[in-house]
Formats: C-alpha cells, sequence, structure tokens
C-alpha cells in the first residue's frame, strides 16, 4: 500500500504492516505485508478495512473511487468488484507557451529552468557551460549554442570502440528505432546526441527531450557494449568502476 505520508506511521505498524525500506534498491518503499490467501483473507480485509478507515478517513465502501488499466485497457465498472466507480484522472496540461529568447544568455536560464523541473534541484553549468544530468552509468549534457537558438544534448555511452563496420551497421540500426537521440561513432566513442532548435523556446519540448534522452542512454549503454565491446562511460581507464 501506499505511503501515506506520516500519516500514524506507528498504526500502519499496529495493523500488522510492514516497515518501508529506505530505498527501491534495498526493497519496497511502501507499507507493505506478505500475505497467504484465502486463509489469511479474513485478516486481509480486516486489516484493509481498518486501514481505509483509520489512516485514510474512509468511513465506507461507497466512498472509494478507483483509477488505472487492467491488461485490455482502462478499468471499467463493470469489471470492478463491490460497485466501485472508476474516476479517469484528466493531467494537467502541459505548458505550451512559446518564448522567444533575446539571446544565449537568457536561453541558457529558460533551460537551466527546464531541467530543473526534471531533476528536481537546481540545474547547475559546470565549467565547459553545460548542465549535467547524471543518469545510470553516464551524464546527459545540455549545452546552449552560441551561435544559434539551439540546444544540444549529448552523453558519452561507450569509448574504446574500435571503427568496424560491423559497428556502424549495428548503430544505423538500433538508429532507426530510437525515439530520441542519434548515436554516432567518433575516435573510438559512442555518442548519443539530440539537438532542439529553441526559436521560439518551449519549455515542455526540452524536458520532454531531456527524459527520452536519460532514458534512452540508461536503456542503451550495456546493450551496445554487449554488441560492440568497449568500455562504459563511468568505468575508469584502467578497466575499474
Amino acid at each position: 500500500m501506499s505511503d501515506p505520508s506520516c500519516r500514524a506511521p506507528t498504526r500502519l505498524l499496529e495493523l500488522g504492516w510492514q516497515q518501508p525500506a529506505a530505498s527501491m534498491s534495498e526493497g519496497t518503499t511502501n507499507y507493505w505485508n506478505d500475505e497467504q490467501l484465502p486463509e489469511d483473507g479474513g485478516a486481509v480485509a480486516e486489516r484493509l478495512v481498518a486501514t481505509l478507515r483509520d489512516i485514510y478517513g474512509v468511513p465506507e465502501p461507497t466512498f472509494l473511487v478507483t483509477s488505472g488499466f487492467a491488461d485490455t485497457g482502462p478499468y471499467d465498472e463493470t469489471d470492478l468488484p463491490f460497485g466501485l466507480p472508476v474516476v479517469q484522472e484528466q493531467p494537467e496540461p502541459p505548458d505550451a507557451s512559446a518564448i522567444v529568447a533575446a539571446g544565449p544568455d537568457e536561453l541558457r536560464d529558460l533551460a537551466a529552468a527546464a531541467v530543473q523541473a526534471v531533476i528536481g534541484q537546481e540545474a547547475e553549468f559546470d565549467a565547459d557551460g553545460d548542465i549535467p544530468v547524471p543518469v545510470g552509468n553516464t551524464v546527459v549534457y545540455v549545452r546552449v549554442d552560441e551561435d544559434a537558438p539551439r540546444i544540444k544534448m549529448f552523453a558519452l555511452l561507450l569509448h574504446d570502440v574500435p571503427w568496424k563496420p560491423r559497428v556502424g551497421h549495428a548503430l544505423n540500426a538500433t538508429n532507426g528505432r530510437l525515439g530520441y537521440g542519434l548515436l554516432t561513432h567518433h575516435d573510438r566513442h559512442v555518442v548519443l546526441s539530440h539537438q532542439l532548435w529553441c526559436r521560439p523556446f518551449v519549455a515542455e519540448h526540452l524536458t520532454q527531450a531531456v527524459v527520452g534522452m536519460c532514458r534512452t542512454a540508461e536503456d542503451l549503454d550495456e546493450q551496445l557494449q554487449q554488441q560492440l565491446g568497449g568500455r562504459l562511460a563511468c568505468e575508469r581507464q584502467d578497466g575499474a568502476a
């Protein structure tokens, strides 16, 4: 069950829920319990009712609603027990406002604000003028072009990959199915890059591009290493991580 944001955690433990882990790497970060059904069915029902009543303030089932997806698509009320009504969540529309930056400095400020929305903390520029976004084994860098209203993103996925025809074939085949980014080989490096034209600048475009680049980099580097060899970006020159 979801953590009720520090509402009566002691009561949750009293009801039989197990303490959540500190991080996902150590287990679930939600309160939980292993049950044996149907033997424990009555105890589970009592625990759920008490949790909904005491922790979430639900006085009776008519106050419950649900939303989500089944294997065949969104929940349908005819598929749910107890007559639970289905509420389809309406996401807030993204901010599609367009801004024409006066120059690179203003575009950098806009880019930093957009990246900050993705990483959840202040976006800082490094010595090269890039915003580093660590992800998995690598770092996605966000760079504002000085000569054009353009933002470049790039991430080193592999190094020490010698050029061979099969390297080009593998990268071309992978490029054909990428949603974000382009894979290239240069000077024994495999790099993922993406460019975004920013006249006008739309923050939602950059946030989606940063998320797409991070997911692509995280998904691809180890796969490509298995195909092409080389070393991951996080590995030092001596080969140790």
